[in-house]
This record gives C-alpha cells, sequence and structure tokens, in this order.
C-alpha cells in the first residue's frame, strides 16, 4: 500500500506525515521544540489523526534522527490517552539513533497495545 500523505507538518527541522489510507504517522527530522509546541500542536493533531482512524496505527520513527525530552513525553502521553481504544499502535524505530536505544522501549509500558519494532 503506498502512503499517500493525508497531512503534513514541517519547517526545516522535521516533518510529520500523516497517512490516512496506510493508517501511519511518520516523523522525520530532528525535533528539538519546547513542550508548550508539542501539547499546543503538535498533539493535538496525531490525537485527532488517531480518532479519524478507525483500525491500528503505525507510528514510524525510524527516520527521527532525535527527539528531545519533551517529544518522548508527547508520545507518552498519546499513547496513554489512547489506552481506552484498544487501538493497537506498532512503533517502528531505527537502533543506529541513540535516543530511541535508550527509550523507545519504555512506550509499550504507556500501553499494552503498543508493539515496537526496531530496525
Amino acid at each position: 500500500m503506498s502512503m499517500e500523505i493525508s497531512k503534513k507538518l514541517s519547517n526545516n527541522d522535521y516533518c510529520i506525515e500523516f497517512s490516512e489510507n496506510s493508517h501511519k504517522i511518520a516523523i522525520k527530522g530532528t525535533m528539538r521544540l519546547p513542550g508548550h509546541v508539542y501539547r499546543e500542536s503538535i498533539s493535538p493533531e496525531i490525537l485527532t489523526f488517531t480518532e479519524k482512524i478507525a483500525t491500528d496505527i503505525e507510528l514510524d520513527l525510524s527516520e527521527l534522527e532525535y527527539l528531545n525530552s519533551s517529544g518522548i513525553s508527547c508520545i507518552s502521553m498519546y499513547l496513554t490517552a489512547i489506552k481506552d481504544t484498544e487501538q493497537a499502535v506498532t512503533i517502528v524505530g531505527n537502533r543506529n539513533f541513540s535516543w530511541q536505544s535508550m527509550s523507545i522501549e519504555n512506550f509499550n509500558l504507556c500501553n499494552e497495545n503498543v508493539k515496537i519494532i526496531m530496525q
């Protein structure tokens, strides 16, 4: 299934692509945003997208080179927020990025419906 982009958020450092047809959120680049930007802009967009999708979601972080602690908190809160929907979330990571090797395995503590695939 090709990834037809439904919506895109980006700046010079990062890109977030939402694809309704493949039920996928792909986050690429580096994200060093302040906490309020995640809370006010990024989190609502991710939650709104997830509400549109009745099936499982793929969160592709395989091209996300860096995510600061506010971003890690944003993903953790997102996974906790959708826990009651029982939607499964597959997180695709990349073990070549040190932040992912150290942090990504902890995301399944936020939601038992999280599956992690490290490439």
